[in-house]
């Protein structure tokens, strides 16, 4: 496996269990208003590529409901272990499988997912032909990325960064509306809808927020820091984000990029 696959797929082992919790509910959020712009249909098969917990599989299928197909998928075993834990009766699907081998029929989808994850992945030129592949002819393409960092997601990168905490799980800078429009473009869609979306979230404590980095890809450059330096940087952490609390509560404002296009 690519060495960048394989970093992210054990990133996400390991945030697994508490991925989407400790006021990260923004995933459920966002997914959900993926899920509205795709415009979708009863009955209309539909792929989550890099699904995590369903938050946008989940929705998706409600909608296209028992005659229609949900199929979601995960390169990390882990996650998907840990979606099947949160919904084990659903009528959903769920596999491990790598977003550039894609094992599915040509023309099969109506509509292809990806929410949070196009910039992980190493490829996307690959990848973006294989959701051409499996997608029907005139089908459709919904996915998310994030667009200019939360003052205190930017504050965390510029103290990891100090510590020396230079390797990025990221790879693709999809963090503009023109970025995001130009990559969908030459990847050979058309009728391309871009459209942006900014909320506030609320953790409860400064620590649940420092809870929330270890839930999703910014562990990654927790985790390249030494134990003392991890002491140092939690210590900091909360005494920045008590400064900016209101009533003891930390707001976090995430700034969202949404991409809806056809083949």
């Amino acid at each position: 496996m690519h060495n960048t696959k394989g970093w992210v797929r054990d990133v996400f082992d390991r945030a697994a269990p508490s991925y989407g919790e400790h006021g990260c509910q923004y995933f459920n959020e966002f997914g959900k208003q993926l899920v509205v712009l795709a415009e979708l249909n009863l009955g209309e098969k539909i792929l989550d590529v890099a699904t995590g917990k369903g938050a946008i599989l989940s929705p998706a299928s409600k909608v296209v409901g028992a005659m229609g197909t949900a199929v979601g998928i995960d390169l990390s075993p882990v996650m998907i272990e840990e979606a099947r834990k949160r919904d084990p009766l659903s009528s959903t699907h769920l596999l491990v499988m790598d977003a550039e081998e894609l094992s599915f029929p040509s023309h099969f989808f109506d509509v292809v997912f990806c929410g949070f994850a196009l910039f992980f992945f190493p490829n996307l030129t690959i990848v973006f032909n294989e959701f051409k592949r499996v997608l029907k002819r005139g089908g459709r393409i919904a996915v998310s990325t994030f667009g200019k960092p939360s003052s205190l997601t930017q504050w965390v990168f510029n103290k990891t960064e100090q510590f020396g905490a230079h390797k990025l799980l990221k790879v693709q800078p999809l963090d503009s509306t023109h970025i995001l429009n130009q990559v969908l473009s030459q990847a050979g869609f058309c009728r391309i809808h871009i459209q942006e979306s900014t909320q506030f979230f609320w953790h409860s404590t400064p620590e649940e927020w420092w809870n929330s980095l270890w839930s999703h890809g910014i562990r990654s450059r927790l985790e390249q820091l030494a134990p003392v330096e991890l002491a140092v940087l939690h210590r900091e952490s909360l005494e920045h984000a008590k400064k900016a609390a209101h009533d003891g509560k930390v707001r976090e404002e995430i700034h969202v990029i949404f991409g809806v296009a056809h083949q």
